[in-house]
């Protein structure tokens, strides 16, 4: 054996095994560079492993076997003794380990610098972004234990209009996941906006925030359907499960495929069914293959809604439709009921929507009382249609517990809190919303608005901050931005948030006219009134909105008899109309009715307004909170009655705190107060909050 070792040292086996070992190193680091910069597939890296491991054996078998001489290479066997070069070439090798290992160590002191930079490039981006979110440290948190992010399916289909079929079957797969109480599902709003998309598994889980990606293909043929499914460990873009399933096209093999795969993922991460899962998984709402068809057609323009009353009416036709071919399908009928309430909600379209979905709830209460679908539709009803937040709450919880991760009833459940007053609730929930759906906008954005409106502005920035973390380019609406800066009584950076937008419509150009006008800024406040466009000066409900915006703004820049004429122009115009408002208070922008008389110094006129607004109000504690009250408050001061428009303001001081001077202390509306001793005394007592470094 001693004979063997100095054999292997003679022939120089073990040197070329270090050349091998280092030269290997090398070209690792070089394959990993290239895929980083080139974006070459995860895998490139490690095929060049595997090649360097297979061809280890292969070189000292070469090395053994064969000897380097001056006449060129030769069989070890074959050379003379004593005309042996082996030690000759075994220095040179030992030269060879040396360079390598010096090229190894420039290459790992160039990574580390490298990777140094890109660090400070991102603080750099960071110190930018801080413009926007106030120089709040967000800490990163770690993925949610057992959670999933579904990508959209791909259609593999050769005819394209197959593409709705693979998006509903990402969309019920997506449904069946929620059902399990033990996991985590990414919500459908967040990973649509990876559809098609070619980044890496690891960066689209680190954005989301699991632990598990998923991705698959759907491909419809005739009366067969192929479905490949793979699931992919985020942390080493392993495939921890994959799957095809190929079976004949019918409604119950869909639901069974869909629930094999739910079974599958949750076994892959060690999730235990209970009873109630294995329940939901088995129901079965429709056994006819074109009435699945159009159900998923109209789920898909009813829970996309964005804005426009043209999509709701498109899920409508299509839940008719599969009401149609199969008349005892309840979760159609709850679900054409969502839409239905979504018009009364989000529109002004003509109809008795609340009717029309009370009817379509009668029925889906009757074929599928125990659907989500059902009960979320219902926790809707209430909340949208009667503004009764303890039913909605009670229908929430039954789809909650039925599918603890379903967004639209946790949002609904949020919403219904806050309007309740049960702020603190609301904000939890949306916190929950906001892992669960994380590119979700709105929710971020609501949170924020909470956080900001109840005067939690370390809270709201960090919020803020947090949601840019996830996505730098997140569509967070520039009016909550806006309105976060102006609850802390920054008019300049209020405006900032909102004067490079444009919109479509006219809330965001009266806001933007406004938030011109908390800076006194001749010039800002021109620029708002200029470039409001002229479809959105007048609308049904808020005439002479354009107007009134430039009346304001007069008044902000101390031009007070201007605007008070102005105020009584706008004032004739609207009450030689035979119907004011024709949209009632409900629609109405509420400053006209209340505030106009304030403006012109009509006190019984301010009086009669809120004893209407008060008599048509519906019950919401978060507008009461948000809006209400610091209307009345101004128009009440501008009307001369200093202490009726502080006795509101001391009750808003009640749930916000001695910081609601703020937003006061900057609106030109409560100029007539400022000298009060009871506001001086509210200025007192925000100075002293501020000492204190309370909260």
């Amino acid at each position: 054996m001693e004979g063997f070792f100095k054999e292997l040292r003679r022939r120089n086996v073990v040197r070329v095994a270090g050349v091998y070992a280092v030269a290997g190193w090398v070209l690792v680091q070089i394959a990993t560079t290239l895929e980083e910069s080139m974006n070459l597939p995860a895998w490139f890296d490690g095929v060049v492993v595997a090649l360097l491991i297979v061809g280890l054996p292969l070189a000292l078998i070469l090395a053994w076997a064969f000897e380097l001489t001056p006449d060129g290479v030769v069989r070890t066997e074959s050379v003379p003794e004593g005309q042996s070069v082996t030690s000759e070439t075994g220095r040179k090798l030992d030269y060879v380990i040396i360079a390598g290992i010096v090229i190894l160590g420039l290459i790992i002191l160039l990574k580390d610098t490298s990777q140094t930079d890109a660090v400070l490039d991102s603080t750099a981006t960071e110190s930018r972004a801080e413009d926007t979110v106030a120089a709040v440290q967000v800490s990163t948190t770690s993925p949610l234990e057992k959670s999933i992010a579904v990508l959209p399916f791909s259609n593999r289909s050769p005819n394209p209009d197959d593409a709705f079929f693979a998006d509903g079957v990402h969309d019920d797969l997506l449904t069946h996941l929620s059902k399990i109480s033990d996991m985590h599902v990414i919500s459908r709003t967040s990973v649509m906006g990876f559809k098609g998309s070619d980044r890496k598994i690891p960066d689209i889980g680190r954005e989301l925030g699991v632990a598990t990606v998923m991705e698959g293909a759907v491909q419809r043929a005739g009366n067969r359907v192929r479905i490949n499914v793979q699931l992919i460990d985020v942390e080493t873009d392993n495939h921890v499960w994959a799957e095809i399933y190929d079976r004949e096209l019918t409604a119950d093999n869909i639901f069974d495929i869909q629930s094999e795969i739910t079974k599958a993922i949750a076994g892959a991460l060690n999730t235990v069914l209970s009873a109630s899962d294995e329940a939901e998984l088995a129901k079965r709402p429709t056994s006819n293959l074109a009435a699945y068809d159009a159900f998923v057609a109209g789920k898909l323009q009813a829970t996309l809604y964005v804005s426009g009353a043209a999509p709701l009416h498109e899920s409508i036709r299509h839940f008719n439709r599969a009401i149609g071919h199969d008349p005892g399908f309840g979760e159609a009928y709850a679900l054409r009921a969502y839409s239905e309430l979504s018009l009364h909600w989000f529109s002004n379209e003509q109809g008795d929507w609340v009717a029309a979905a009370e009817e379509s709830l009668r029925m889906a209460a009757k074929l599928a009382p125990d659907a989500i679908e059902t009960h979320m539709a219902l926790g809707y009803y209430h909340y949208w249609g009667h503004l009764d937040y303890a039913a909605a709450d009670a229908e929430f919880d039954l789809a909650l517990e039925a599918s603890p991760n379903y967004p639209l009833a946790i949002a609904g459940k949020a919403f219904a809190a806050r309007r309740a007053g049960r702020f603190d609730e609301a904000i939890t929930l949306l916190e929950i919303g906001s892992r669960l759906d994380p590119l979700n906008s709105d929710i971020h954005g609501s949170l924020i608005q909470s956080f900001s409106t109840l005067g939690r502005f370390d809270k709201a920035e960090a919020a803020l901050a947090r949601a840019l973390s996830i996505n730098r380019e997140m569509d967070l609406d520039p009016l909550i931005i806006a309105a976060m800066w102006q609850q802390q009584g920054n008019a300049t950076r209020a405006w900032q948030a909102i004067e490079p937008e444009v919109h479509s419509s006219v809330i965001f150009y009266w806001s933007r006219a406004n938030y011109a006008a908390l800076t006194r800024d001749h010039e800002k406040i021109r620029q708002s009134i200029d470039d409001w466009p002229e479809q959105f000066r007048s609308t049904a409900n808020a005439p002479d909105v354009h107007s009134m915006a430039r009346a304001k703004g007069l008044l902000a820049l101390g031009e007070t008899e201007a605007a008070k004429a102005l105020f009584l122009e706008i004032k004739a115009r609207i009450d030689a109309r035979a119907v004011p408002y024709p949209e009632g208070w409900r629609a109405n922008a509420l400053y006209f009715p209340v505030e106009l008389p304030g403006y012109v110094g009509d006190i019984d006129g301010v009086r009669k307004a809120i004893a209407e607004l008060r008599a048509n109000q519906r019950p919401d504690a978060w507008a009461e909170f948000f809006d209400y009250r610091i209307a009345i408050a101004r128009a009440l001061a501008q009307a001369g009655d200093a202490e009726a428009a502080l006795d509101y303001v001391d009750r808003l001081a009640e749930v916000r705190g001695p910081n609601i001077y703020l937003p006061i202390s900057i609106d030109p509306g409560f100029d007539p107060l400022r000298k009060h001793p009871r506001y001086l005394q509210l200025k007192s007592k925000y100075k002293a909050l501020v000492a204190s470094g309370a909260d």
